[in-house]
């Protein structure tokens, strides 16, 4: 979840706010994709992934014992290398981006950093929000049994995970 995003969105337009949040989830997506997660869902500018479940060739055959300290280790892990991608991103620092990478992740990254750099350098925002200007994020993690599948009316069904962990995630983020 994105710290305050309702009043940093107010400072961009509706495209300035949809590449700066492409630029973000690209750089959470390439450590998703490092660590083996799966990105669930993106909500408006909060993001959900898991680890594990049937579809986890990681976990897949594991019996629960032994996948749980795995998920956990990679849960933890992510987390914190999200974390530090966000202060790398604030900074539009481009240390974290993988060398190579797709164009499409190049050019969104490269949007939301022209947006930072705007944001910090544009003399008539400086006292407003150029000093101010951080992208804070808040992480929930929690582990335990979950329902992977396709949930909805028939027509509008979406893919989805469900539990009590991902209740206590969302708790843990404020």
């Amino acid at each position: 979840d994105i710290v305050d995003y309702s009043y940093l969105s107010t400072w961009l337009s509706p495209r300035e706010n949809q590449r700066l949040l492409n630029g973000l989830y690209a750089a959470f997506h390439l450590v998703l994709k490092k660590r083996g997660g799966y990105l669930n869902k993106i909500s408006g500018d909060s993001l959900m992934f898991h680890f594990g479940g049937v579809i986890d060739p990681m976990t897949a055959g594991l019996a629960p014992e032994d996948a749980e300290p795995l998920i956990a280790r990679l849960l933890f892990l992510t987390c914190i290398e999200i974390q530090e991608s966000c202060r790398l991103f604030n900074h539009a620092d481009e240390g974290f981006i993988i060398k190579n990478i797709d164009p499409q992740t190049r050019t969104e990254l490269d949007q939301a950093f022209l947006i930072i750099r705007n944001l910090r350098e544009n003399l008539s925002m400086v006292s407003s929000v150029s000093d101010l200007f951080q992208t804070r994020i808040r992480i929930g993690a929690s582990i335990g049994d979950v329902c992977i599948g396709m949930f909805g009316p028939e027509g509008a069904k979406q893919w989805d995970v469900i539990g009590v962990p991902v209740i206590e995630a969302r708790r843990m983020e404020s």
